[in-house]
């Protein structure tokens, strides 16, 4: 398996070389912003239930990790008011920690507002700030862009061929790697219980899954926020398909540690299903991409 991540990272990497340039035309906020935010997404995730390691935190370190996790959040929307709109996934990650730890959240996630707060009003600066964020919901043609129809229609699909290689490859080869995923744990899942044997209820998988789509499809409502085709609006796709990736491999990381001695041939199995997934991810992309027309990439939104 960590031959294939090995290989899928070589590959993408020689499609990277190719998109530095839309970090340096004003992507700034967008790419940092991403960064903080998934940072703050995976501290998230390692203080609740799910986390393989929940069981054997402090209390202490539990919610100092939700502290930080909203201190990260609240910075990134600070900075990119736009990534506001990944936030329901998170609010309905705070639903699988303890009721008493959600309060350490949401004081790390208010702690940079306040300070921001409190710096507007010591230079009177409040109304100016709200005039500019009034200009930038404006600026975002927020109603027109998130209200059309047929931009909707591609902001719910799982993957489409309009990015970049890299990209497409990531968002096929997660998709379908997370259903076939899903699927072999639910067959495993009915052959136990068909034996009689006891199967406790795991919804981590599917949550991961889901969190991924609507991470996906809240960088594509960033996307096509705006007047125009922002070549830097598209960053925080590009990146949170790559953490769609790491949360797949994770998934496969957490399957292959759950397997006993006699079900070691199942390792096997899933590096070859993986490797074959990864080379039709590849083809299917790179023919889809080789029928487009010849425009430059991320500017047909």
């Amino acid at each position: 398996m960590g031959i294939c991540a090995v290989l899928f990272l070589l590959f993408s990497l020689r499609n990277i070389l190719f998109f530095w340039p839309a970090f340096f035309v004003g992507g700034y906020t967008e790419e940092i912003g991403s960064y903080l935010f998934i940072g703050g997404f995976v501290l998230l995730y390692q203080a609740t239930f799910f986390w393989v390691g929940y069981h054997l935190q402090e209390t202490w370190h539990r919610r100092f990790l939700l502290i930080v996790s909203g201190l990260l959040i609240g910075t990134t929307i600070l900075i990119k008011e736009p990534f506001i709109l990944f936030t329901p996934v998170i609010m309905v990650w705070l639903l699988y920690l303890k009721r008493k730890d959600i309060g350490f959240w949401f004081v790390g996630l208010v702690c940079p507002w306040l300070l921001h707060l409190i710096v507007l009003l010591k230079n009177d600066s409040l109304q100016g700030y709200v005039q500019y964020l009034r200009f930038a919901f404006n600026y975002s043609n927020a109603e027109k862009s998130l209200l059309n129809a047929e931009k909707l229609k591609d902001v719910i699909q799982p993957f489409q061929f309009d990015s970049l290689p890299v990209v497409n490859v990531i968002q096929v080869f997660v998709f379908i790697g997370f259903c076939l995923l899903l699927l072999y744990r639910g067959f495993l899942k009915n052959s136990a219980v068909s034996k009689g044997a006891q199967v406790k209820k795991d919804y981590s998988f599917a949550t991961l899954f889901f969190t991924h789509l609507f991470f996906l499809a809240g960088a594509k409502c960033f996307g096509i926020l705006g007047n125009g085709g922002y070549l830097h609006y598209q960053i925080p796709e590009y990146l949170f398909s790559w953490l769609g990736l790491l949360l797949f491999l994770h998934c496969i990381s957490l399957q292959l540690q759950s397997l006993n001695g006699s079900r070691k041939y199942e390792v096997g199995l899933i590096a070859i299903g993986s490797t074959v997934i990864l080379f039709i991810s590849n083809s299917t992309a790179m023919d889809s991409n080789k029928k487009r027309e010849a425009k430059p990439p991320f500017f047909n939104v």
